[in-house]
């Protein structure tokens, strides 16, 4: 029996996070660039809500029907099955995204206040780390290194226009 190209269509665009939450009983929650499952945390839906990876089984895939063939190891034929009847039953297909999406405002990077003094970054750096003084002097100037008010070392990174884009925090 052959398998029509519009079924075919709908099951691999199936909403993977719908999926998992019906066909499973998992919940997610939004961390950033992807979901995470609570009754799995390594288990991530990525945005797209088709994209997913479970890290501590190392398979991934996109969609549902690569989760139930790798996974679950259920043959194509069958998973097309399940994952057709659940699309007719219960709208498991995207909704169609609008023409006009709306813009999201760039993200603005606000650095941690600065420590007066920056006794804990040179404990850290030069005597725990073992990282020569004058490297940490050298970027200290050039405003890529400093300690904040917690305590915690700031590395500050910086784009082509001299504007902070980027800060870790240890």
């Amino acid at each position: 029996m052959r398998i029509d190209e519009n079924t075919l269509s709908q099951v691999r665009t199936a909403d993977v996070l719908y999926f998992f939450e019906k066909y499973n009983g998992f919940t997610f929650v939004n961390r950033g660039s992807e979901y995470r499952c609570r009754q799995h945390p390594s288990l991530a839906v990525k945005h797209d809500r088709l994209s997913w990876y479970w890290h501590s089984k190392g398979i991934g895939g996109y969609g549902v029907l690569d989760y139930l063939t790798k996974v679950e190891s259920m043959p194509f034929r069958e998973a097309v099955e399940v994952v057709g009847g659940w699309c007719s039953a219960t709208h498991l297909s995207p909704q169609p995204s609008s023409n006009n999406p709306t813009p999201t405002p760039p993200k603005k990077l606000i650095l941690p206040p600065k420590a007066g003094i920056m006794l804990h970054l040179y404990d850290y750096l030069c005597i725990k780390r073992s990282i020569d003084s004058d490297i940490v002097n050298t970027l200290i100037q050039r405003d890529m290194l400093y300690e904040d008010k917690r305590r915690n070392v700031v590395f500050v990174g910086y784009d082509e226009h001299n504007k902070p884009r980027f800060a870790s925090v240890r």
